[in-house]
């Protein structure tokens, strides 16, 4: 049961992946909200980015979504890595939509 579970995460987690945009930070509505070092912007769905650097690294904060429970940021010039706490802040926002979605039902 365990497996099936993290594969079906998993492949929520390519799909996420696959749906990255790569645009100008120009499109951020808040530019107060991007590192001062950010050059572009990786777009996924819910208003989700990671910022890419000028330093080579990527960059991901949820500081400013007051629907995510817990703060994150994660520098890496890994992007899997990155990509992979933004899912989780991704997932986050589902539940959160759902459950909302049911409780004013």
């Amino acid at each position: 049961m365990a497996k099936e579970k993290r594969r079906e995460v998993l492949k929520g987690l390519e799909a996420f992946k696959d749906k990255g945009l790569i645009t100008k930070k120009d499109v951020i509505d808040n530019q107060e909200e991007l590192h001062k070092l950010c050059t572009d912007v990786i777009l996924y769905t819910e208003n989700i980015y990671i910022q890419m650097l000028s330093d080579g690294n990527f960059y991901y904060s949820n500081e400013f979504n007051r629907l995510v429970p817990n703060e994150r940021i994660i520098r890496s010039k890994t992007l899997d890595e990155v990509e992979e706490v933004a899912f989780a802040d991704y997932e986050a926002l589902l539940i959160f939509s759902y459950v909302s979605s049911k409780t004013q039902s």
